[in-house]
């Protein structure tokens, strides 16, 4: 339990950092936040995550939905092409493919590292990469695929420096 509430201090001081109330993101459960950068929609935990070698570690995890998979198979096979090719080209990001309860399959952002190992103000910028990449890619692929209009209204970047 000690671990987790300095787990929670980090993450909370990350989110204050961008210039955030974490207190406006917190849920009904100590050690999850969802934050919002535009549309963009960011669920934020810290949870035990099973290695290679069977062990658990802590870990904190962001994830984002970022576009419904399209029915026409024409273009799903092009949105898993986009989807694996830029998976490749990201430092920390990767897409993933869930199912959600209805059936619709969704194409998710998300970034998983070992918080042990981290301080708030990796964890900040980690947060303000995969919003930024989730707003990019949700607004984009929408647009494309789902038939979304566009946002042009420029959204500002979280506060990273004074």
């Amino acid at each position: 339990m000690e671990k987790l509430n300095s787990y929670i201090s980090l993450v909370e001081n990350a989110i204050s950092n961008l210039g955030v109330d974490p207190a406006v993101c917190r849920t009904e459960q100590t050690h999850k936040w969802h934050l919002h950068r535009g549309q963009a929609q960011v669920v934020l935990m810290v949870r035990k995550s099973r290695t290679y070698k069977g062990t658990e570690k802590d870990t904190i995890v962001m994830v984002s939905p970022v576009v419904v998979m399209p029915q026409d198979e024409k273009l799903k096979q092009k949105l898993y092409q986009f989807l694996l090719a830029t998976s490749h080209q990201m430092i920390t990001e990767a897409f993933s493919l869930a199912k959600e309860a209805n059936g619709t399959e969704v194409a998710y952002i998300s970034s998983t590292y070992f918080i042990e190992d981290m301080n708030s103000e990796e964890i900040a910028f980690m947060l303000d990469s995969l919003s930024y990449y989730a707003l990019k890619f949700s607004e984009e692929l929408r647009a494309e695929f789902m038939g979304q209009k566009k946002n042009n209204e420029e959204t500002k970047p979280f506060k990273l420096e004074d």
